[in-house]
Protein backbone atom coordinates (compact mmCIF):
# COMPACT_ATOMS: atom_id res chain seq x y z
CA UNK A 1 0.00 0.00 0.00
CA UNK A 2 1.39 3.33 -1.29
CA UNK A 3 0.37 6.43 0.98
CA UNK A 4 0.24 9.91 -1.30
CA UNK A 5 0.20 13.51 -0.20
CA UNK A 6 -3.48 14.67 -0.43
CA UNK A 7 -5.26 17.93 1.20
CA UNK A 8 -5.59 17.89 4.33
CA UNK A 9 -4.48 14.04 5.19
CA UNK A 10 -2.50 11.38 3.52
CA UNK A 11 -4.45 9.27 1.17
CA UNK A 12 -3.74 5.83 0.69
CA UNK A 13 -3.34 3.93 -2.42
CA UNK A 14 -5.09 0.57 -2.60
CA UNK A 15 -5.30 -2.45 -5.09
CA UNK A 16 -8.54 -3.77 -6.28
CA UNK A 17 -7.62 -7.21 -4.91
CA UNK A 18 -6.78 -5.72 -1.52
CA UNK A 19 -9.68 -4.08 -1.56
CA UNK A 20 -11.73 -7.06 -1.36
CA UNK A 21 -9.71 -9.18 0.65
CA UNK A 22 -9.65 -6.74 3.68
CA UNK A 23 -13.03 -5.02 3.25
CA UNK A 24 -13.70 -4.78 6.34
CA UNK A 25 -9.85 -3.29 7.80
CA UNK A 26 -10.88 -0.53 4.88
CA UNK A 27 -14.18 0.30 6.41
CA UNK A 28 -13.45 1.24 9.88
CA UNK A 29 -9.85 2.80 8.95
CA UNK A 30 -12.05 4.78 6.44
CA UNK A 31 -14.40 5.50 9.94
CA UNK A 32 -11.62 6.56 11.63
CA UNK A 33 -10.82 9.21 8.72
CA UNK A 34 -8.35 7.68 6.18
CA UNK A 35 -9.34 8.00 2.07
CA UNK A 36 -8.33 5.62 0.43
CA UNK A 37 -7.42 5.91 -3.70
CA UNK A 38 -8.68 2.42 -5.43
CA UNK A 39 -6.68 1.61 -8.50
CA UNK A 40 -6.71 -1.84 -11.00
CA UNK A 41 -4.07 -2.58 -13.05
CA UNK A 42 -2.53 0.22 -11.85
CA UNK A 43 -5.30 2.82 -12.80
CA UNK A 44 -6.84 4.73 -10.47
CA UNK A 45 -10.61 3.59 -10.32
CA UNK A 46 -12.30 5.79 -7.36
CA UNK A 47 -11.55 7.05 -3.99
CA UNK A 48 -13.61 5.72 -0.47
CA UNK A 49 -13.26 8.78 2.11
CA UNK A 50 -15.29 9.17 5.03
CA UNK A 51 -18.44 10.65 4.87
CA UNK A 52 -16.65 14.10 7.04
CA UNK A 53 -14.52 15.30 4.15
CA UNK A 54 -17.72 15.76 1.48
CA UNK A 55 -17.78 19.36 1.94
CA UNK A 56 -20.41 21.38 -0.53
CA UNK A 57 -19.60 24.67 -1.80
CA UNK A 58 -22.62 26.86 -2.96
CA UNK A 59 -22.29 27.87 -6.23
CA UNK A 60 -25.10 29.76 -6.95
CA UNK A 61 -28.04 30.59 -4.15
CA UNK A 62 -31.31 31.16 -6.12
CA UNK A 63 -32.95 32.20 -3.20
CA UNK A 64 -31.00 35.57 -3.09
CA UNK A 65 -32.88 35.46 -6.59
CA UNK A 66 -36.67 35.05 -5.78
CA UNK A 67 -37.57 33.43 -2.77
CA UNK A 68 -40.40 31.96 -4.52
CA UNK A 69 -39.07 29.76 -7.01
CA UNK A 70 -36.70 30.34 -10.04
CA UNK A 71 -37.52 29.44 -13.77
CA UNK A 72 -35.49 26.52 -15.20
CA UNK A 73 -33.99 29.04 -17.88
CA UNK A 74 -32.98 31.09 -15.35
CA UNK A 75 -30.99 28.74 -13.31
CA UNK A 76 -29.25 27.34 -16.69
CA UNK A 77 -28.23 30.47 -17.90
CA UNK A 78 -27.06 31.21 -14.33
CA UNK A 79 -25.25 28.07 -14.67
CA UNK A 80 -23.66 29.03 -17.70
CA UNK A 81 -22.39 32.05 -16.55
CA UNK A 82 -20.41 30.33 -13.60
CA UNK A 83 -18.66 28.09 -16.29
CA UNK A 84 -17.56 30.99 -18.13
CA UNK A 85 -16.69 33.39 -15.29
CA UNK A 86 -14.69 30.16 -13.32
CA UNK A 87 -13.24 27.81 -16.25
CA UNK A 88 -10.46 26.36 -14.43
CA UNK A 89 -13.06 25.01 -12.22
CA UNK A 90 -16.32 24.71 -13.31
CA UNK A 91 -15.47 24.36 -17.30
CA UNK A 92 -15.99 20.92 -17.95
Amino acid sequence: MKIIESNPKKVREIGLRQLRLNADEVVEAVRSGQSYLVRRKSEAVFRIVPVEEEVWQTVIDFTKVNHEGVEIKDILGAMEKVKRDNPDKYGR
